[in-house]
């Protein structure tokens, strides 16, 4: 309900200083919703299709980040508009969860332990969130500049990107009932390889016209399951109201990926040039892999 309500004061109250309140409300509110969603989901999911359920809400999750740009295309951005749309989602959000209000998993009591605290005896889901934040926050971030300093124009990184998204949901239940049918670890593995891969090959992709956007598409679908598979392994590891816990350290690690990533690629790149964005990202993968190498998934069941 706040979420709804803070849209419909940034229609009313016209002042720039007042919205930098209601943002702040507005992340704090979407924070929530996240962490929530994410455990619940987690909770209703059983081991023998937890990949599956969790490639499907991905799909759902990409496929309402993608909504919004399509919606503001069609209502413009100015005026009440675009600020009752949204407010008129979170809304409908709410009878959604009135309308399936028994099906919720028991999440409620007193977490064995604060949110920070599960990195210690979980690093591997939360750690990996944290890389793929890192990673793709600073491939959105510095990509169009990576193709310019190499003579690409701005729309064809663009197109990348979107190729990348499109293959980031096409794949996420293919790779679910993979990660259901198979030892999890090493699907982990394998994505995180592919996808080391698929950023060093990037000097090599950009220029190279449609056969660099079917790549892309190809790698977007195993990279964006590095998400989807960090919570999978979440959900084998706790119930109830650690899941929660974690859930809300899984967020808290996004947020650090999304502050560290970009800020070191930055950097990296004024240093070392555009290529800084190949190293920066390929690395942050590859100083993940021995992690996922030697880490053992609690909880998997045998392939069937």
């Amino acid at each position: 309900m706040s979420t709804a309500c803070v849209y419909v004061l940034f229609a009313v109250i016209d002042d720039v200083s007042a919205w930098f309140v209601f943002r702040f409300i507005l992340g704090a509110s979407g924070a929530i919703v996240w962490v929530a969603s994410e455990a619940w989901i987690n909770a209703l999911a059983e081991t023998h299709n937890r990949g599956r359920i969790i490639g499907i809400y991905s799909v759902a999750a990409a496929a309402g980040a993608a909504m919004g740009p399509l919606i503001l295309t069609v209502v413009g951005t100015s005026g009440w508009v675009p600020f009752m749309v949204p407010a008129s989602i979170a809304i409908l959000g709410i009878l959604v969860i009135r309308f399936v209000g028994g099906a919720t998993p028991a999440l409620a009591g007193e977490p064995s332990r604060q949110p920070w605290r599960f990195l210690w005896i979980a690093p591997l889901p939360l750690l990996l969130c944290s890389a793929f934040s890192a990673t793709s926050e600073s491939l959105r971030n510095f990509l169009a500049v990576y193709g310019l300093d190499r003579g690409i124009a701005e729309h064809h990184a663009f197109a990348l990107l979107s190729a990348m998204a499109i293959g980031g949901i096409l794949f996420q239940y293919p790779l679910g009932w993979l990660a259901d049918h198979m030892n999890r670890r090493w699907l982990l593995v394998l994505c995180v390889a592919i996808s080391t891969l698929g950023f060093l090959a990037l000097p090599y992709i950009i220029g190279a016209g449609w056969i660099g956007l079917a790549v892309y598409f190809l790698f977007g679908g195993v990279f964006f399951m590095l998400y989807s598979l960090g919570l999978v392994l979440l959900g084998e590891r706790f119930r109830g109201p650690d899941l929660v816990a974690a859930s809300a350290g899984f967020s808290m690690m996004w947020g650090v990926g999304t502050i560290v990533g970009p800020s070191l690629t930055g950097v990296a790149m004024d240093v070392m040039g555009p290529s800084g964005l190949v190293w920066i990202t390929a690395g942050l993968l590859v100083a993940f892999l021995p992690m996922a190498l030697l880490s053992r998934s609690e909880g998997q069941r045998d392939p069937e």
